[in-house]
């Protein structure tokens, strides 16, 4: 019988059962092994990290690979595709994909390489015409909801497109999570993972995770891991399988009280607009509903041009944290112009909710409506 995401979320990745076993995988600290068992160096592979990968593995319906960083996880992913093809690649990347990631194409591509274009794309269909337009494109790269405005593109009918030009579709589900959408079975190639955010859920540790159902890439994707020394620390992987025991629970936790933060929110008169998977646009919604079974923990709304305003909102709140991350257990609230510069308006607040009382975060997000709008 197939088991439901948050079963599989608790119960892989479990040491092997027998009277008197222990219930967890510990994190074990060698760096080195006697010679004739299994392991022979933790640079290639540890119990801790395999566990984690067979978790997050399951949970994607593919086998996975666990990175230091999610960064590092993204490397992985171009560098491994490279690998196997002994030659640069050619990238097609979503620009409302994380930040991070396309300063890291940009910086590839200034240095030579990889090939790579960048596109913003308004609609789902903008972004399949502009994939069918381009030639010898080896990798398309996008996220959805998109960091920080939550757009919503159709995975489907993306990975329809980059097949029918010979490419390969890497979803970035970090802020969906394995629990709301697994883009593998919607018809990507590939998809990456910030094991930093909801994954880990307690903002105290990095990693990055890929899942593919592709063979002779994880194989790849391992190697590469080796070669460049990139894999999960043990206490890491300990940290956030940890973590992942609870993502079921904090997901839908979470993804209740940013729709309900997010409702409030696009009621009050000092908010000019709200972006939520589940708000707004009808085909977006209807979208979002198709291929999320939950909409997130993630929104962001706009205060208007004055950033020093929506400065105030974000320093005079008392619960939610402004800080620079996402996906842990307390609300945290970012204005993303000082991050994404020219891309957002300078009054774009981004928000991860958290699984606080929604009482006391609407109550949080009024009085700090009432302080940034009492002049």
């Amino acid at each position: 019988m197939e088991q439901a995401k948050n079963t599989k979320s608790v119960h892989l990745g479990r040491p092997q059962q027998y009277p008197g076993s222990p219930l967890n995988v510990s994190p074990v600290f060698s760096s080195t092994y006697i010679a004739g068992g299994e392991r022979i160096y933790s640079r290639s592979s540890q119990e801790a990290v395999e566990a984690l990968e067979e978790v997050v593995g399951g949970l994607e319906e593919g086998k996975a690979v666990a990175f230091a960083s999610g960064l590092a996880a993204c490397s992985g992913v171009i560098d491994s595709l490279s690998f196997l093809f002994h030659r640069p690649i050619s990238v097609l990347a979503l620009l409302g994909s994380y930040t991070g990631t396309i300063n890291q194409f940009e910086a590839r591509f200034r240095s030579g390489q990889i090939l790579y274009k960048g596109v913003d794309a308004s609609s789902t269909k903008s972004f399949c015409d502009a994939i069918e337009a381009s030639s010898g494109v080896d990798i398309v790269w996008m996220e959805t909801p998109t960091n920080p405005l939550m757009s919503i593109y159709d995975i489907e009918a993306i990975a329809s497109s980059t097949h029918l030009v010979g490419g390969r579709l890497c979803v970035d589900n970090t802020f969906a999570t394995p629990i709301s959408t697994n883009p593998l079975e919607l018809g990507a190639d590939v998809v990456v993972h910030s094991a930093t955010k909801y994954l880990s859920g307690h903002s105290d540790v990095l990693g990055g995770v890929v899942v593919t159902k592709d063979r002779e890439w994880h194989g790849s994707l391992v190697t590469l891991r080796t070669l460049n020394g990139a894999i999960l620390g043990p206490m890491e992987a300990f940290l956030i399988l940890r973590g992942v025991r609870t993502l079921g629970l904090r997901i839908e936790r979470a993804s209740g009280n940013s729709l309900s933060l997010a409702s409030f929110l696009a009621a009050q008169s000092q908010v000019i607009s709200v972006n939520h998977p589940f708000l707004g646009d009808e085909s977006s919604i209807e979208i979002a509903k198709r291929q999320m079974r939950f909409g997130g923990g993630m929104f962001s709304f706009d205060l208007g041009p004055n950033p020093y305003r929506a400065e105030l909102f974000c320093e005079s709140l008392e619960i939610a944290l402004n800080s620079t991350s996402l996906g842990g257990v307390e609300t945290q609230v970012e204005r993303r112009a000082r991050q994404d510069g020219k891309r957002v308006s300078e009054g774009l607040i981004r928000v991860s909710v958290g699984i606080e009382s929604i009482d006391d975060l609407i109550g949080d997000f009024r009085r700090g409506l009432g302080r940034a709008f009492a002049f």
